[in-house]
């Protein structure tokens, strides 16, 4: 068993994403960041913004031996009369991560009936995306800690239902020794317990190579949900690429633009029982 140590850890929690697509979302408009001031510039009446001259971002990931987890408070009545708290989701190892994402701005002419007006509207939309798992181990996880005062606040147990610890008591739990046993995985942005959790881990699923594409149609002006999408940007050679490199056996057009493709070469295959 090689020590925990030497793996990196993505915690996605609820808050986490949310926080992220706020950070994100900064660069749709033109930031109130201002730009050329100074002694060494003129003076002008309306300061240039940084959002506004920002065209292109672009981000690139990898990461060796990588952990990914994503779970969810459970805050069920049944819990509260069992005097638990308990997270919910998935947690994966990943031998080799990498993710390219292309974040360009874009502008679109949208018609406002009530007005009977047209408006340009430019934002900065994450069109290109590629993600590669090598080395993909998948489990489902359940993490349960002690909380007494639960039980004091909901005593009586609902009506019907089977107890959570009933059900917990059947399934594997990993030794506080694994790799796979993270007390940070249960970490909130605004909460976090004192209390040593049990983690239980159900093998859901594996896979050798899995590559996830997001790739928007080739034409300068597109046409997506009505209206006219143009940019003058993303084809910048301003990085070693990773885009367009993974070979894709089954490919989805889910809209106009944007094609979704899986990679899942050769084999696939889904497990019950112990943890890793």
């Amino acid at each position: 068993m090689r020590d925990s140590s030497s793996f990196s850890n993505f915690y996605l929690t609820p808050k986490t994403f949310a926080l992220f697509w706020h950070w994100i979302g900064l660069f749709d408009s033109r930031m109130s960041l201002p730009i050329r001031q100074g002694k060494y510039f003129k003076h002008k009446l309306l300061n240039p913004k940084f959002g506004q001259h920002l065209a292109t971002i672009k981000y690139r990931i990898t990461v060796p031996h990588l952990f990914i987890s994503h779970v969810y408070p459970d805050e069920s009545r049944q819990s509260w009369s069992d005097g638990i708290t308990q997270f919910v989701g998935t947690k994966a190892l990943i031998d080799h991560f990498h993710a390219d994402m292309h974040q360009r701005d874009e502008e679109s002419t949208q018609f406002n009936p009530s007005l009977g007006t047209s408006e340009v509207v430019r934002y900065k939309s994450l069109h290109h995306v590629e993600v590669v798992l090598r080395g993909l181990h998948l489990r489902a996880m359940l993490g349960t800690f002690q909380d007494p005062v639960k039980k004091i606040v909901l005593p009586d147990p609902p009506e019907e239902g089977t107890s959570a610890n009933k059900f917990r008591s059947n399934l594997p739990a990993a030794e506080p020794d694994s790799i796979w046993f993270d007390e940070d995985d249960f970490v909130e942005l605004d909460w976090r317990s004192s209390n040593v959790p049990v983690v239980n881990l159900l093998r859901a699923a594996e896979c050798p190579h899995f590559v996830y594409s997001k790739c928007p149609v080739e034409e300068q002006n597109a046409k997506v949900h009505q209206r006219t999408v143009f940019s003058k940007f993303g084809n910048e050679d301003t990085h070693n690429c990773y885009l367009g490199k993974e070979p894709c056996e089954v490919s989805l057009l889910v809209s106009d633009n944007v094609t979704l493709m899986l990679c899942i070469p050769h084999s696939f295959r889904t497990y019950t029982g112990e943890a890793r």
